[in-house]
């Protein structure tokens, strides 16, 4: 029997009939399958670690998500901290990316309702918390106390700073447990 000059390869085989097919290719048409199979694959793995290089350098002369990488501080930060900048992060960027997409954030009554949302989130990120965090700062008592102030408690003097800081918490985590509702909406 006559063999071809160049074997095919078949279009579908079971997992064992590929096994049995590549034992065969390679004992009847060592050379060739050498040059078409070994040689083609050390190509492509070679070809995707230059890809995979190039991809690094690219990511990091030019990184992606610049936004989340500017919310993470060059110096040590609380992680308690963190989650709430990164995920404040995350809707700001994501807010300007869904007002740059083609979605119809009308379409239905739960796209819009996340559109509203993801307004109304960042307006307190980018105006509401900024405003309290100042006004807050502004409600310290002053130093050194006057003598008036001299004879109040810890709770007298710091009403104000902790009524203050406990509005922006409760708003912050609110924010933050309706992210995790709407995390479905947020692709574009």
């Amino acid at each position: 029997m006559n063999k071809p000059f160049w074997y095919k390869t078949p279009s579908s085989l079971s997992w064992d009939g590929w096994t049995k097919w590549r034992i065969d290719t390679r004992q009847q048409y060592p050379i060739q399958y050498f040059f078409r199979e070994d040689v083609r694959l050390e190509f492509s793995i070679i070809w995707r670690r230059i890809k995979d290089f190039k991809y690094k350098i690219k990511c990091f002369f030019f990184p992606y998500h610049q936004e989340l990488r500017k919310a993470i501080p060059n110096t040590w930060a609380d992680v308690s901290s963190l989650v709430i900048d990164l995920n404040f992060a995350m809707i700001l960027s994501f807010k300007k990316e869904a007002g740059e997409s083609y979605v119809d954030w009308d379409g239905t009554e739960n796209h819009r309702k996340f559109k509203n949302w993801l307004d109304s989130a960042a307006k307190w990120i980018q105006e509401g918390r900024p405003a309290l965090e100042k006004l807050r700062d502004n409600a310290y008592p002053p130093y050194p106390l006057p003598d008036r102030m001299k004879d109040w408690n810890y709770e007298q003097l710091y009403s104000e700073v902790n009524r203050i800081e406990k509005l922006i918490n409760d708003t912050d985590s609110n924010i933050i447990k309706q992210m995790i509702d709407y995390r479905d909406y947020m692709w574009t």
